[in-house]
């Protein structure tokens, strides 16, 4: 989803999707999230369509990845033909970055971040349901159909509009669940939610503060930070997951 997000801002701001008129009501930086939440929305419906059909969680992830992609292909045909100094402000905007988002972005941020958390919250009962089995949470009354396709939307949502303003910064969004879960030794949707909320920002500033290198001129891509601190904890997961499996 996030990289259907990318696909909507190299689109808009790499092919010249203001000019052509594919975005006439929007202007500045409420056209890069109005980009995001289309390239966004494009990929999840997508996956929308397919996921009915598939029942097994690692397929829909790796039909995911091939998704993605295949955006980035995209994304990389249109910076080849790009203006060059279309293509660096474009590449500054893939290596991710707090600093430039202004207070105006986080009022529009705001708007669609809020009410996304707050629905989050409130299927929560519904998530735990589902982790004992889609047939224990259907005989709960759980909708189980919705409740994908509103996990997916919610997703969706929130990466386009945090990804149209940061940039797509990797591995938070993948690592920050589980260390709530291993902190907190619950999997109360609830608890995790939140948490990983308080979690997240506070790992992002963090990363935020290596990535100015103290003392020095230049300024990392948040994005080498993230990796660093994310991908051991990946790996550490899937070993976990393959012992359990054992």
């Amino acid at each position: 989803i996030s990289t259907g997000a990318s696909l909507g801002v190299a689109v808009f701001s790499l092919a010249g999707g203001f000019s052509l008129g594919l975005f006439p009501t929007l202007w500045g930086s409420l056209g890069t999230a109005g980009a995001a939440l289309i390239g966004a929305a494009l990929i999840m419906t997508v996956i929308l369509v397919m996921a009915p059909h598939i029942h097994d969680t690692v397929t829909l992830l790796i039909i995911g990845i091939m998704f993605g992609s295949i955006t980035s292909a995209i994304v990389n045909v249109l910076q080849y033909f790009a203006h060059p100094d279309e293509v660096h402000s474009f590449w500054l905007w893939t290596m991710g970055s707090l600093a430039n988002i202004s207070n105006n972005e986080l009022a529009i941020m705001a708007c669609f971040v809020f009410p996304t958390v707050i629905g989050s919250l409130l299927i929560n009962k519904q998530l735990d349901a589902i982790l004992l089995g889609e047939n224990y949470a259907f005989s709960l009354g759980v909708n189980t159909k919705m409740l994908r396709i509103a996990i997916i939307v919610l997703s969706a949502i929130l990466a386009g509009i945090v990804t149209a303003f940061a940039g797509p910064i990797g591995f938070v969004g993948m690592t920050i669940p589980h260390v709530a879960r291993f902190l907190f030794k619950t999997n109360s949707h609830k608890v995790l939610i939140i948490n990983s909320i308080l979690i997240g920002v506070n790992l992002m500033l963090i990363c935020d503060m290596i990535a100015q290198l103290p003392g020095m001129q230049a300024i990392l891509p948040i994005n080498t930070v993230t990796a660093i601190f994310g991908a051991p904890i990946v790996i550490v997961v899937l070993f976990r997951g393959r012992r359990n499996a054992i």
